[in-house]
C-alpha cells in the first residue's frame, strides 16, 4: 500500500519537532503505518488509500511525548504535518 501524498506542508508548531522524527513518520504514513489510531480509523484509512477518495489521518508521538498528526486530504493533493491543537 502506498499513499499518494502530493505537496507536503508543515505547520509552525510541528516544525519545532526534530526533523528526523518527522521524516520517519512521513515514511510510515506513506506506506500505510498509521501510528496510534483506532482499528476503525485504520480501516477507514486503508479504504481511503486504496480508493484515493478520503482523508487519511496518522497519529504519532515524538520521543519527547509530543503527539502530532499527518493528514493527507481526499485525493492526495496535500499532506499536512501538524500538532493536534493546530487543527
Amino acid at each position: 500500500m502506498e499513499v499518494k501524498m502530493g505537496k507536503v506542508v508543515i505547520t509552525r508548531g510541528a516544525s519545532q519537532l526534530p526533523d528526523e522524527e518527522i521524516q520517519t513518520a512521513l515514511k510510515r504514513h506513506s506506506v500505510g503505518d498509521w501510528g496510534i489510531i483506532s482499528d476503525e480509523d485504520k480501516e477507514t484509512n486503508n479504504s481511503s488509500s486504496e480508493n484515493n477518495d478520503g482523508m487519511i489521518l496518522s497519529v504519532y508521538v515524538s520521543k519527547t511525548g509530543k503527539s502530532f498528526w499527518i493528514i493527507t486530504d481526499s485525493g492526495g493533493e496535500t499532506t499536512t504535518i501538524l500538532l493536534p491543537e493546530e487543527y
